[in-house]
């Protein structure tokens, strides 16, 4: 472990500032194009996409089935992207609200999880599994041990533990003894056991806007794993090939051990909590530093350039061909917007009911200063009850007495019943051609509508129209 490595060719340099570049321009992509919509930005801990590589990278070439990941929010986008091998066109059409079709509403983009395909920069490749995480942050961890010790177990090969685990790069770390010491100490249980799970803290010193003195006892936000004897690697996430070398050493132990090892990568959120926010409100000493410093991937280029280990043509290369390759993935994806189906016709469950089809809404009429019609929009946009009580088949060419009701919310989400006077020949409720016993709010308001005061009320030859 204290071993000098040998120092990266220039092939290794060339694929860490692809990966960082990647990273960054993703990120800034989505910034331009995409003004003002949440997706949690990595910006800040780039290195944590070449660091994730090189796992997966020792992975394929020790023949491991597959690489399972367990994450949160923070920068889920960017690992589906660069390394689970989901398709940037995917994601843009996500942000243009297109979830493709017959799939419902789905989640929320940067909660969902895909099954891809990792393959290393000299060919070898192994399986890559992100879990989805529609909760919060670590609910996701004992979940994913889960999944892979299922999947440990499906493939008959126990001393082998061919599916290695990735807990979810976390925002603040192991913060929660209860999470955190949960999580681990279950797994040298023979029963529970997956052969090592890599914890991976994208620690950017901040969690929403509470400060880390404010936020635990501990020094160090990994002193939590130092109650299950795990090794803790601390590392700059300034550096991208320090964070690959501790990640090749993470692997390898995890390897050799089979226990959990705990990477602590230091940086910054350049950002808010999401793209909304103005994190210079809460914290403004550290943000006036974090304006002022340059990128990661604007460092590390320098720093190459400087060390004649690339070029600064090779370098910008780089920069350009990954824009480009973006910019062609933006521009499908909106001549695909352009003659896909209306978003509704792609969701299930927005079919009109039964007793709409074929109605007119009704479009005149008042009740207490409200259109009818409006109210009946409002209802059934806000997912309100639209209720009509009507008798059972009459005559051909003629309607049996009945009563109408219309249920709806009104601007507030209070429950509103737009009430009418029931015909007087109605009948007792149950009676022939009295649709039945109404439930008892809409009966207390056909009493109340046969009261001798004077009230305005709906006539039922208006909903009809």
């Amino acid at each position: 472990m204290e071993t000098p490595r040998e120092p990266f060719d220039k092939a290794e340099l060339t694929h860490i500032m692809d990966r960082l570049n990647a990273a960054e321009a993703f990120e800034t992509f989505l910034q331009t194009k995409f003004v003002g919509q949440k997706r949690f930005s990595l910006e800040g801990g780039e290195a944590v996409i070449p660091m994730l590589d090189t796992v997966s990278h020792g992975a394929a070439h020790e023949g491991l089935d597959e690489v399972a990941i367990g994450m949160s929010h923070r920068g889920r986008l960017n690992v589906l992207s660069n390394l689970a091998g989901k398709s940037y066109g995917q994601i843009f059409q996500e942000f243009e609200g297109n979830y493709g079709e017959k799939l419902g509403s789905g989640d929320v983009k940067y909660h969902l999880g895909t099954e891809g395909t990792y393959t290393s920069h000299d060919g070898k490749s192994t399986k890559v599994y992100l879990a989805a995480n529609p909760s919060h942050l670590e609910a996701v961890n004992p979940v994913l041990e889960g999944i892979v010790r299922a999947k440990q177990d499906r493939l008959e090969r126990p001393e082998e533990f061919p599916v290695a685990a990735g807990a979810p790069p976390r925002r603040r770390g192991l913060r929660r003894p209860g999470r955190g010491h949960g999580d681990a100490e279950p797994l040298r249980v023979r029963g529970y056991r997956t052969g090592g799970t890599i914890h991976v803290i994208i620690n950017n010193q901040i969690g929403f806007t509470t400060a880390p003195d404010s936020s635990r006892s501990s020094f160090y936000s990994t002193d939590v794993a130092k109650s299950t004897q795990s090794p803790i690697f601390h590392v700059n996430g300034d550096d991208p090939e320090a964070c690959v070398r501790v990640a090749e050493i993470a692997f390898e132990y995890r390897q050799k051990f089979h226990r959990d090892v705990v990477i602590d990568m230091v940086c910054y959120r350049r950002r808010g909590h999401n793209e909304g926010d103005d994190p210079s409100m809460t914290q403004p000493e550290m943000y006036k530093l974090i304006n002022e410093k340059a990128s990661t991937r604007k460092q590390y280029m320098e720093t190459l350039v400087e060390r004649g280990d690339l070029t600064e043509e090779e370098t910008e290369g780089l920069v350009r061909n990954f824009q480009e390759h973006l910019d062609e993935a933006f521009a499908s994806t909106r001549s695909d917007a352009a003659s896909a189906k209306p978003a509704e016709a792609n969701v299930q469950g927005l079919d009109l009911p039964e007793a709409r089809r074929g109605r007119r809404r009704a479009r005149t009429g008042r009740h207490r200063g409200r259109r009818v019609g409006r109210g009946a929009d409002r209802a059934g946009a806000c997912g309100g009850p639209r209720v009509l009580h009507r008798p059972p088949q009459a005559a051909p060419g003629a309607r049996a007495p009945h009563a109408d009701v219309l249920a709806g919310r009104d601007r507030l989400g209070l429950r509103r019943v737009a009430r009418f006077r029931l015909p007087a020949d109605a009948g007792p409720p149950g009676a022939p051609g009295r649709p039945g016993l109404a439930p008892r709010h809409l009966r207390a308001a056909s009493q109340r509508a046969d009261r001798p005061r004077e009230r305005r009320h709906l006539d039922p030859a208006v909903l009809s129209q």
